[in-house]
């Protein structure tokens, strides 16, 4: 296991590289829960995950399948999605909370429910489209998707090596692209709803009023808000913060340089905006940071 992780009753099934588990994922961090991840490539979170099972849904429903997942073997299901591991609102989370949660983030102030929103369906959903449209290509982004599928941490071994064959990873990038881009037209529109979001949010984040849901201000100082830690790991399939490597691989997998120019060319564009430069400024500041992380690198902590 990963240093920050235990063996305990607590288990995280995740996608490793998706930012919808990264944002959940942070958030337990900081808040110095304890879990083991299970990490399923895309196509096996469906085949040879339990995770339908543990939801209790059938195969055909709404999201059987999805991912995160935080169970617990005694309790059951304690997070069923991203913002159930995020929001402070989560009362099943608090029991399992460590007493070395981060002071320098707020974990108090629970998000908007319009800024959830916005963030669920204008912002994740068309980050990952625009992503996949670059990387699901002949090519460099071919290469740079088939690195981070078989070097993704927390997998079983036999899914890489499945994914090792060309034939398969074919078909599993065609299927993706058929569900996630559809074509040109449709990422497209995505990009333009995602344009429409982040326009909205960067007001709201350069104004003195509305950044109050980004940043509290207290006698600990300017901290950001769980709202922010959630826009900056939903906005990273476009903004590729550094930091996201040591999250997912721990060592740098794909360098900038390595991506499909288009790709370079897109993540340039969003590095630009105030979500953006929120979304690398987190990462670079928090990121690698949290408690778990930092009592595993000191010696605090034993696996």
């Amino acid at each position: 296991l990963p240093p920050w992780q235990t063996s305990t009753m607590l288990t995280l099934y995740t996608i490793p590289y998706s930012h919808y588990c990264d944002a959940a994922r942070w958030a337990l961090e900081l808040r110095d829960v304890r879990f083991t991840e299970a990490g399923y490539l895309p196509g096996f979170h469906m085949i040879t995950s339990p995770v339908a099972r543990l939801r209790g849904v059938r195969l055909g429903t709404s999201r059987p399948s999805g991912t995160p997942l935080l169970y617990d073997a005694e309790a059951g299901n304690i997070g069923t999605d991203s913002w159930e591991c995020i929001n402070s609102t989560n009362k099943r989370l608090t029991k399992f909370a460590g007493s070395n949660q981060s002071a320098r983030v707020d974990l108090k102030t629970p998000i908007p429910e319009e800024i959830r929103n916005l963030l669920d369906t204008k912002i994740g959903p068309q980050t990952r489209c625009l992503a996949y449209s670059h990387l699901l290509q002949e090519g460099k982004g071919e290469a740079a998707f088939s690195a981070w599928l078989q070097t993704a941490n927390n997998t079983g071994w036999y899914q890489r090596y499945a994914l090792s064959f060309g034939i398969f990873r074919a078909k599993l990038s065609q299927a993706m692209y058929n569900s996630m881009v559809r074509g040109p037209e449709f990422a497209m529109k995505q990009r333009e709803i995602l344009h429409e979001a982040v326009s909205r949010l960067d007001k709201i984040l350069e104004s003195k009023e509305g950044s109050k849901i980004f940043f509290t201000s207290d006698a600990d100082g300017k901290r950001p808000t769980l709202a922010a830690i959630a826009l900056a790991a939903l906005m990273y399939p476009v903004t590729c913060p550094p930091e996201i490597n040591q999250v997912i691989y721990g060592k740098t997998v794909i360098p900038f340089k390595s991506l499909p120019e288009g790709y370079q060319q897109e993540i340039t564009h969003w590095r630009s905006t105030s979500c953006g430069k929120l979304s690398l400024e987190l990462y670079k500041k928090y990121r690698l940071n949290t408690p778990s992380r930092k009592s595993a690198i000191s010696g605090n902590e034993t696996v």
